[in-house]
């Protein structure tokens, strides 16, 4: 019998007809609740007789640990790295994301308990995403732990280029550059190279980079008044 302290009445969690069958695994409680268990003992006749109450109250295991987040600009993806569950009722790892002024989504469900890693994919620019990993249990339950946030690039700003048949600019151009900061993970930005001057692999004022099928990288350099093209390493092609 089982009962939970503010309930007024017993839960017959079984009928053992055996009398050397003397355990019973109850896989039904919540966790950080109290429970009182007796055992009836019933004979032939029907006469009974009760065994002293005993009272548990369950531990709620402790969350995982997320021990890393990188952000990574050249992927647009996102990877999260947490401490295995400790959970004896693990059931499942269930990754959440969040974006600003939004509800956490679950990305993914990982039942393997030795699998601490995931890797989100497809991720915008400018936008802080937050993850979380909850641990749920055979019961039903969930351990949440506490989240931690990042983005693959921030957007910092964008002015005109004043490109001559590019509508929109100044003087019958246009054209827009656009900046970024720097992603904040270890891994390096996609197409990172070149430096201010007028030689090769050189640049001075970007207007437009465009890329091929090929994935050979073609950048106008305004103010040498030339296109350049160069490999996905960085090296200059022609």
């Amino acid at each position: 019998m089982r009962r939970e302290p503010h309930l007024a009445f017993d839960d017959i969690l079984a009928v053992l007809a055996d009398v050397n069958e003397t355990s019973y695994v109850d896989t039904g409680l919540s966790l950080e609740t109290s429970y009182v268990y007796r055992v009836t003992n019933v004979n032939t006749a029907g006469l009974d007789a009760e065994s002293l109450e005993h009272t548990i109250r369950p531990i709620n295991s402790p969350p995982v640990e997320i021990r890393s987040l990188e952000f990574d600009s050249h992927h647009a993806s996102a990877e999260p790295k947490w401490s295995p569950s400790l959970a004896a009722s693990f059931a499942s790892y269930r990754v959440m994301c969040r974006e600003p002024g939004l509800e956490s989504e679950p990305v993914a469900v990982i039942s393997v308990k030795t699998d601490t890693v995931f890797t989100d994919l497809e991720l915008r620019g400018n936008t802080e995403f937050s993850y979380s990993v909850e641990v749920m249990t055979s019961g039903g339950h969930s351990i949440a732990n506490v989240e931690q946030s990042g983005l693959i690039h921030r957007f910092l700003g964008e002015w005109s280029l004043g490109i001559p048949g590019i509508p929109g600019g100044r003087t019958g151009g246009g054209g827009v550059a656009r900046r970024y900061a720097e992603n904040r993970s270890s891994a390096q930005a996609p197409f990172d190279f070149g430096v201010v001057g007028s030689a090769d692999v050189y640049g001075s004022l970007t207007g437009s980079i465009a890329v091929d099928d090929e994935g050979l990288i073609y950048v106008a350099d305004v103010l040498n008044n030339r296109i350049q093209q160069f490999a996905q390493s960085g090296s200059r092609t022609e």
